[in-house]
């Protein structure tokens, strides 16, 4: 019985030794995120004039997508690699956009808060719009980051 127990304490221990880790799986893996730098994180614009927001996507792989968009402003642009098959690892470019004579300047936005997520909202008054700026990678790994805009 003993020489049993044994026999079967050395196999267990040989199973469990010889699986691999989470580590060793995940190694060849490509998990970065592409990164997005924004020249500034928030700018100062007027009505009905011609503005500008440049950034800077970085992927060690290569940026296969980056889209921009902002909908109040009508601010829709896709910038697509994969019809090239060329992956740059890093991309330079300047948001060139109009602000509407009729933009809000600010507005109530509600929030849920609440530790137990209980459904409590609280109300804010909001001074920034948001312009949406998402890189993929080839390996379809995103990243969304926010060029922020203040109307005066």
């Amino acid at each position: 019985m003993k020489h049993l127990f044994f026999i079967i304490f050395a196999i267990g221990t040989l199973l469990i030794t010889s699986c691999e880790t989470a580590e060793d799986i995940t190694a060849g893996i490509d998990t970065q995120v592409p990164d997005i730098l924004i020249s500034s994180d928030s700018a100062f614009v007027d009505f009905g004039q011609a503005n500008s927001v440049k950034f800077t996507a970085t992927d060690p792989s290569g940026i296969r997508r980056i889209d921009i968009t902002y909908g109040p402003w009508n601010i829709v642009e896709v910038i697509d690699f994969s019809t090239d098959g060329e992956y740059p690892t890093s991309y330079e470019h300047t948001i060139n956009f109009d602000v509407p004579a009729d933009s809000a300047t600010s507005w109530f936005s509600k929030v849920s808060t609440g530790y137990y997520h209980n459904g409590d909202t609280y109300k804010y008054t909001d001074y920034f719009h948001d312009i949406e700026i998402r890189a993929s990678d080839i390996h379809l790994n995103e990243r969304t980051n926010y060029a922020r805009v203040r109307v005066r």
